[in-house]
């Protein structure tokens, strides 16, 4: 999984809100394909919604990353009052607490601090997030209205070596994300990695 998916990261209530479900759709079967350019170099990334499980009673719904027909990672969303929340990266290893990674405007900013899975291994994550009405985004020649979800992570590995993200996300209404900037600083160095839809399939009904 990409570290531009992996945000691309609060337990909640039982019943989804639609209004974070619009921003944030996942119906079984839809399908995104994204380009990612930046941190040495260019992908295409087509995620796809499974059909739900259930881990630990909860339900989530698995969102499938593949690039070049290779599974590159997943991740168990699960939808929440005013929320999405990850639930897990490997259905056997759920995270302890889940996380917010989108919320609805009216809910302002959120704090946690717990874990997340990256590099085959789970490591301490401090997470700052911020959501705000952003107006219109014109996607695929029509515009819709949109969010802005800022995201400032701090993710301690291993080693004690504490790795800085910043991700900037635009969600329009009824498509879900269509742009991702992530800045990760690294101890020797800084990534930057520009995630941009370029093509949305709903499954059919």
């Amino acid at each position: 999984m990409t570290m531009t998916a992996l945000f691309v990261f609060a337990l909640v209530a039982q019943t989804p809100a639609p209004g974070v479900s619009e921003y944030f759709p996942l119906n079984p079967g839809d399908a995104w394909v994204y380009e990612d350019s930046g941190a040495g170099g260019d992908a295409v990334t087509t995620d796809t919604v499974h059909d739900p499980i259930e881990i630990k009673g909860i339900k989530v719904f698995p969102v499938v990353s593949t690039t070049d027909e290779k599974e590159a990672g997943r991740v168990y969303y699960r939808l929440g009052e005013g929320e999405v929340t990850i639930v897990a990266f490997k259905k056997s290893e759920p995270l302890s607490k889940p996380y917010a990674i989108v919320k609805t405007p009216d809910m302002g900013n959120w704090h946690y601090q717990g874990e997340t899975f990256m590099l085959g291994a789970p490591m301490d994550l401090i997470l700052d997030g911020k959501v705000k009405n952003a107006g219109t985004v014109e996607f695929d020649g029509k515009k819709v209205e949109a969010i802005e979800v800022r995201l400032e992570a701090r993710i301690m590995e291993e080693f004690g070596t504490p790795w800085t993200v910043t991700q900037v996300a635009i969600y329009g209404k009824g498509i879900g994300l269509i742009r991702m900037d992530s800045t990760t600083k690294l101890p020797r160095k800084t990534l930057k990695v520009t995630r941009k839809l370029i093509a949305y399939k709903p499954k059919a009904k």
